[in-house]
């Protein structure tokens, strides 16, 4: 679910399909997601859109929203309001008739010869796991934060970062473990956390000690535990209820029972935002919650109303409802 494609103005996901006996790249091209106060899920535009119409196709987009979309209010000039205006239909049309007035442009596929240089390599051979050494608490956090690479012998790590804070010394060290263990290389997700990808598995047990000695050796990434949260009143001038301070208590209190290791509970998704606009992506949530106001007394007072039924893997498959 890495790209959260179904939560985006255009989501493409990567695939392969066979034509005339050669194998072509292509995506599934998606258009019109969108969180916020009124969430939309997006929708298929074209089950196989090959590799070459991606950057024409979405340039064709850009013009039907610049001639189409909202003028005046600014709270509505997203693709998903105009797609539900339209419909999908009538907005694929218009979109592929555009796409027919376009001049040919060789920047559209330049790109494509080079795309494989972006590719990671591993800095050390990929061996498998030493079954002799393993620290006090790394079956746990190997449960949770390691998995295994298609490449044998190599695995990607998640550092979890709770509720996405890293002090400056932490991530100095991190910076020196990405020269150690990988090819200086590591990325940030979707859930606050950093991934390192390449690590030989011989390397896990000394990557566990490295991150645990700065404090970052939490066995909870993608668990009941793990939970995310914006700024919310901490910083951002649009919080309404301190979305962190929720988050910090429920990963406090949800670590004390360990509920990381309770088989019904533990894949079940957190995520906190301090108002409606879902920056932490509270629709998609198995639990959510985000920021209200209600009058209480005369008196306007921060609440949290909660969302139930969100779904983050198949790359944000349902949304959630409010209740109460």
């Amino acid at each position: 679910p890495c790209g959260l494609v179904t939560l985006h103005d255009v989501g493409a996901i990567a695939k392969t399909k066979v034509v005339d006996g050669a194998e072509k790249r292509g995506f599934a091209f998606y258009v019109g997601g969108g969180l916020g106060s009124v969430p939309y899920k997006a929708k298929l535009f074209d089950e196989f859109l090959p590799e070459e119409e991606l950057l024409p196709i979405s340039q064709a987009i850009s013009r039907v929203f610049a001639r189409l979309g909202e003028k005046r209010n600014r709270a509505r000039a997203r693709l998903k309001f105009l797609i539900a205006s339209l419909g999908i239909d009538e907005f694929r049309r218009l979109v592929l008739e555009e796409r027919q007035k376009l001049d040919s442009d060789p920047r559209w596929t330049a790109y494509l010869s080079s795309v494989n240089e972006n590719t990671e390599e591993a800095l050390k051979p990929g061996t498998g796991l030493n079954g002799s050494d393993r620290p006090e608490g790394f079956d746990a956090w190997y449960a949770t934060n390691v998995y295994r690479q298609r490449q044998p012998g190599y695995v990607a790590v998640t550092v979890t970062l709770p509720l996405g804070d890293a002090s400056a010394d932490q991530m100095r060290a991190l910076a020196d473990i990405a020269r150690r263990f990988v090819k200086d290389t590591l990325r940030t997700t979707v859930e606050q956390n950093f991934l390192f990808r390449w690590v030989s598995e011989a390397d896990v047990p000394e990557f566990y000690k490295a991150i645990k000695a700065i404090g970052l050796g939490a066995a909870d990434s993608a668990t009941i535990v793990d939970v995310t949260s914006c700024p919310g009143t901490d910083t951002c001038k649009l919080g309404i209820a301190s979305s962190r301070g929720l988050a910090r208590e429920l990963r406090l209190r949800l670590g004390e029972k360990s509920l990381e290791l309770d088989e019904a509970v533990k894949d079940l998704r957190i995520k906190v935002s301090g108002c409606f606009n879902s920056c932490g992506q509270h629709h998609i949530a198995d639990i959510g919650f985000y920021g209200i106001n209600r009058n209480v007394k005369g008196f306007q007072v921060p609440h949290f109303q909660v969302i139930l039924g969100g779904k983050f893997h198949d790359n944000a498959g349902e949304y959630g409802v409010a209740i109460g």
